[in-house]
């Protein structure tokens, strides 16, 4: 390019604003993927916006870096998992789904 400079179009980047609410932290519910146990803890972001923090109620505390977050979802509350009695149920009426789609001849069944 005519009349470009050498690291004249580097990046200017503004130092992270962390506020206050993310600081302070906030309750949440700690679902484990690898248990159905759900623990109350209190969420922060670091001051300079590194990591995710949370501690339980016996104060013992776990870190993540953020960059690390793949995936962020909104809403009210998470979906909890489903109870294995209804697993069990909706495997325990397979058979009788099955005999009603044969009865049926193709036609409309219930199900």
């Amino acid at each position: 390019m005519a009349g470009a400079q050498p690291g004249v179009h580097a990046l200017q980047l503004k130092p992270v604003r962390v506020s206050e609410s993310l600081k302070r932290g906030s309750r949440f519910m700690k679902w484990d993927e690898d248990s159905s146990t759900v623990t109350p803890v209190t969420l922060r972001v670091d001051p300079q916006g590194y990591f995710l923090y949370w501690t339980d109620q016996n104060k013992e505390t776990d870190l993540l870096d953020i960059t690390y977050i793949k995936d962020a979802r909104t809403g009210k509350c998470t979906k909890t998992p489903k109870p294995q009695h209804t697993f069990r149920g909706l495997e325990e009426s397979m058979p009788r789904r099955v005999r009603a789609v044969l009865a049926a001849k193709e036609g409309p069944t219930q199900y």
